[in-house]
């Protein structure tokens, strides 16, 4: 019987990973530096949440190295009693200072998916939901009153000339004694330290025109003391007025990531919390999918339709593929977004990895090349000439054919296509679904047609479309396990 149950205990193991034997969220209680709090260790990092004498809020907030990006009431000074985190009105959520809050566990649940306290006072309640990847909090109760989000930090667990943080746009900034942004749109930063592996990521929801701290804080003798981020209170210059959120509806989320993850990815993350801050296991928010080639044509000639198009020519690898599991509508910020081409990530055709970005670059290549496009209700019916082309028009034309060129000359004699090409180092070979090829042969069938939006290609090119055709004709029917033969 014993052999047995590990046996399946063992099966479990492989196949069922997800059924873990321990939980990936757990709470003690402890006492920290004097005090009393819940220690709650989740996979991306641990919170010292101090809970007794009226206090609530982060104490402690470490990363995976172990170190302390908050450290309230402790080294590194001059001031760390100022450090904290939500540090809210009223020094709600603010560790060391007495708010007359009280903290519970919610259901008592100590161990999970997720562990949730709630923290009260007379004026505010902030429920906190501590999941393996983020911490998530939501207001209750406000009693109408505005209130704040606002982390003091010394990121990475010293504070340092070379710490940063990063918006939206990518840029990493260093941050200024007068602030960066007033209000920042979408609301969300991430924050590091170019000596330790992991950032810290903070964002609300929704989006307002509450103002946005961002600003560094120097005391007793030009001492870097921390750097101070939040959302609806200003900085120093408008006297840290709490402002613009108030009633129950905003939520505000924090965690730790890898610093080695590209902008792009992160990005993702945070908009994927964001839009279910308090479901474990979100995937990020990935806005590349079918959907848009259901926009009606006069979209694909607008600014938003065209950057998606740029950015889907700055990803295209040489070969004149596209890279798998990333948003394609978000350009590239730095060479790390762009897989390299020696990736398994790179130059995919399964799953919509060819056909999908070359129907997009050919709906905007169409909308652009045509004449008044803005004005049309419905689609042209004569395709456009290529001697009125702009140089816009070329470059998504250009960027077309360099992915159809791809296509016809990485087709097996077969007749079916590899999932994707050249193969990567110890990447073994596959080839399509019968899903994908299915698609691409639908794909090929609108070319070879030269139907909207496809009467640009030539007629070179438009013959091998028609030979790739022949091939695959009756590949749907054969046996899916041909061996490749290049």
């Amino acid at each position: 019987m014993t052999r047995i149950f590990l046996s399946l205990l063992c099966l479990q193991i492989l196949f069922f990973p997800f059924f873990s034997v321990s939980q990936e969220v757990k709470l003690s209680e402890v006492v920290w530096h004097g005090a009393h709090c819940y220690k709650i260790e989740m996979t991306m990092g641990t919170v010292y949440f101090e809970k007794d004498n009226g206090v609530s809020g982060f104490k402690s907030f470490i990363d995976s190295q172990g170190n302390d990006w908050i450290a309230s009431y402790l080294p590194p000074g001059p001031k760390g009693e100022y450090r904290g985190f939500p540090n809210s009105v009223g020094n709600f959520g603010h560790a060391g200072r007495d708010s007359g809050s009280t903290t519970r566990i919610l259901n008592n649940v100590r161990e999970g998916d997720s562990v949730i306290l709630e923290s009260s006072n007379n004026d505010f309640t902030f429920r906190y939901h501590f999941l393996a990847d983020r911490v998530a909090i939501e207001v209750l109760e406000s009693s109408n009153k505005e209130y704040n989000f606002l982390l003091e930090t010394v990121a990475g667990g010293t504070a340092d000339e070379e710490d940063y943080f990063v918006s939206s746009d990518g840029v990493r900034r260093i941050p200024t004694v007068a602030g960066e942004f007033y209000d920042l749109t979408p609301e969300w930063i991430y924050i590091g330290d170019p000596k330790v592996k992991d950032v810290l990521f903070f964002a609300k929801t929704p989006d307002d025109d509450a103002p946005n701290e961002n600003h560094r804080q120097f005391l007793q003798g030009n001492a870097h003391n921390m750097d101070l981020y939040g959302f609806g209170r200003t900085g120093a210059e408008h006297k840290y007025a709490v402002k613009g959120m108030s009633g129950n509806e905003h939520i505000s989320i924090i965690g730790f990531t890898s610093s080695e993850r590209s902008h792009n990815d992160i990005a993702m993350m945070i908009e994927g919390f964001l839009a279910e801050p308090f479901i474990p296991g979100i995937r990020p928010v990935k806005k590349w999918d079918k959907g848009l080639l259901s926009n009606h044509y006069s979209w694909f000639a607008t600014a938003e339709a065209k950057t998606i198009a740029n950015s889907l020519i700055q990803y295209q690898s040489y070969q004149g593929a596209w890279p798998k599991q990333v948003d394609l509508t978000r350009p590239p910020t730095s060479k790390r977004d762009i897989p390299d081409s020696a990736s398994k990530l790179a130059n995919s055709i399964e799953q919509d990895g060819i056909t999908l970005p070359l129907r997009y670059l050919a709906k905007v290549a169409y909308a652009t090349g045509t004449p008044k496009f803005k004005t049309l209700n419905k689609v042209p019916p004569v395709p456009v000439s290529r001697q009125s082309e702009s140089a816009e028009t070329f470059k998504y034309r250009a960027a077309f054919i360099r992915g159809l060129d791809y296509l016809l000359i990485t087709q097996q004699k077969n007749g079916s296509w590899p999932k994707s090409f050249p193969l990567a180092n110890n990447q073994e070979y596959s080839q399509v679904s019968k899903q994908t090829l299915s698609e691409i042969i639908r794909l090929l069938e609108n070319i070879a047609s030269s139907e909207v939006p496809f009467g640009f290609i030539d007629d070179k090119r438009l013959e091998k479309v028609k030979q790739a055709l022949n091939l695959s004709a009756t590949r749907l029917d054969r046996d899916d396990n041909v061996l490749f033969n290049p």
